[in-house]
């Protein structure tokens, strides 16, 4: 393995690291594709996360571009199932507006 593909493995395994200091439960990558050339990589991703409203779950795609050596990623775009998340904040959206979690949507019930 080259280290440019190293790094950019590296790099894209901490990007997944660094959503799960979102306080999401877990994020498991279920494909990945490094294009070393183009110094690029697609991540097919799952999350899920507990919340007052029930449980949160997520499926992810992500294109990442990295810099040159593959040690920093210098653009990310992500796709989601946008039909699944306007139903999930307008459940969570309800449950603060109905005062729970005094106005805080995210702390424990």
């Amino acid at each position: 393995m080259s280290a440019l593909l190293a790094n950019m493995k590296h790099t894209a395994q901490a990007v997944c690291d660094g959503y799960e200091k979102w306080e999401i439960d877990a994020i498991q990558v279920a494909d990945q594709v490094f294009d070393v050339d183009e110094k690029r990589a697609a991540l097919h991703v799952f999350g899920s996360a507990s919340s007052p409203v029930g449980k949160y779950e997520q499926e992810y795609s992500w294109f990442l571009t990295f810099n040159e050596d593959g040690t920093k990623v210098k653009r990310i775009e992500e796709m989601i199932d946008s039909a699944y998340l306007a139903e999930f904040f307008k459940r969570l959206h309800d449950y603060v507006e109905g005062g729970g979690g005094k106005g805080e949507a995210w702390a424990e019930s």
